[in-house]
């Protein structure tokens, strides 16, 4: 098969800013977890794509707004995270749930406002729709579309049964790949470059079958079966230990997923830029990816440790343990994988034409995602 995408899709900053109108702010973006935003005036800034949005708890009400002051135009909030209310920091406006400036220093010298000429309203701030899964945040700039239930389709109810299993936080991590989004997208996709980017990672491990599964398109979603390399002795070391790996995570909400004596490791990936994997369901992993310029992308990737019933002392220091070893697992690979990414880049943009690629039957998944993403920039 050959590539469906020409360079200028990597390069282009035209292509970039109709992406950012037709895909960003048309399509569900994955946000975050509300519980990390348990308080009344809690709240965490996202990019999406040019633009940084607010979600903040309104009094246990979650809404997302655009990080700009209707006055003159401050960012509201200057921090990551946090605690405070919606009041720009600059001349003191504050607003209420529906971004409504409800709190004006002075307001009588403002002529218009004293005269009621204009509205309070049509000063709110640039509101987003959001929705939950679960525990799931997601936003939209859109205010029409399809729901969030008819965006995830079938795996609606599937990611609500494990965000409902998190616990707590173990990582937020972010980075920047040199790289075009749909490059890091399309590296995800297929598993043909594992034994040359990542040897000191997936390459130390058994090898693992992969299946892929179409999920209603454009999701998508594959399973690779880990064989578990066990010791020669049912009483050895190893042995034990993943004897007791499997009674801890047993005690999950979700519970051991698997059913033969292989760990299951699931991907799945949401349109257009988010995945969320776990590891027969131990260790949750959620990225974002958010396209900042033609060749740059922000990763933003976090871990959950999922909620254990009756958990003893040992539960929490074997579950800590190899918690840590994903997490540096993960980091490691993003990293092997941002190599990748950016020497891609480096060969785009060396090129003159990029007629002469190949996509093999073996990543039959980058071209379904190619063909997704022209439609959608086409209509």
């Amino acid at each position: 098969m050959k590539p469906l995408l020409d360079r200028d899709h990597y390069l282009s900053e035209d292509v970039l800013r109709s992406e950012r109108e037709r895909i960003f702010y048309q399509q569900w973006q994955f946000a975050g977890v509300s519980l990390n935003l348990p308080n009344h005036n809690d709240f965490i800034l996202v990019r999406v794509a040019e633009k940084e949005v607010i979600v903040q708890n309104f009094k246990g009400q979650l809404s997302a707004f655009t990080n700009v002051c209707s006055h003159r135009y401050s960012a509201i909030h200057t921090c990551a995270k946090g605690n405070r209310p919606l009041q720009c920091p600059y001349h003191r406006w504050a607003y209420d749930s529906d971004g409504i400036p409800r709190g004006i220093p002075e307001r009588e010298e403002f002529r218009e406002l004293r005269d009621d000429i204009v509205k309070l309203e049509s000063l709110r701030l640039e509101r987003w729709s959001l929705a939950l899964c679960g525990t799931l945040i997601f936003i939209r700039l859109a205010t029409n579309g399809v729901s969030l239930e008819e965006f995830l389709g079938d795996q609606f109810t599937r990611l609500e049964r494990i965000s409902g299993s998190f616990q707590y936080e173990i990582l937020s991590w972010s980075g920047i790949y040199l790289a075009n989004w749909k490059l890091v997208m399309q590296n995800t996709l297929e598993a043909y470059h594992v034994p040359s980017v990542h040897p000191n990672t997936f390459g130390r491990l058994p090898t693992p079958t992969l299946e892929a599964q179409v999920v209603p398109f454009p999701h998508l979603r594959y399973l690779s079966h880990q064989p578990v390399t066990r010791d020669a002795s049912t009483d050895g070391a190893r042995a034990r230990t993943d004897r007791a790996l499997r009674a801890c995570y047993a005690k999950s909400a979700l519970g051991e997923q698997e059913e033969s004596d292989d760990l299951v490791n699931e991907l799945l990936l949401l349109w257009p830029a988010s995945t969320f994997g776990h590891t027969s369901g131990r260790a949750f992993v959620l990225f974002a990816y958010t396209p900042t310029a033609p060749d740059r992308t922000e990763l933003r990737v976090t871990q959950w440790y999922p909620a254990l019933q009756d958990a003893t002392p040992e539960d929490e220091a074997l579950r800590t343990r190899f918690s840590s070893l994903i997490t540096g697992f993960i980091t490691q690979v993003a990293d092997e994988d941002r190599t990748a990414c950016e020497a891609v880049q480096r060969g785009i943009r060396n090129a003159r034409t990029l007629s002469g690629g190949l996509i093999g039957d073996h990543e039959n998944m980058v071209h379904q995602f190619q063909q997704h993403y022209l439609t959608v920039m086409e209509h």
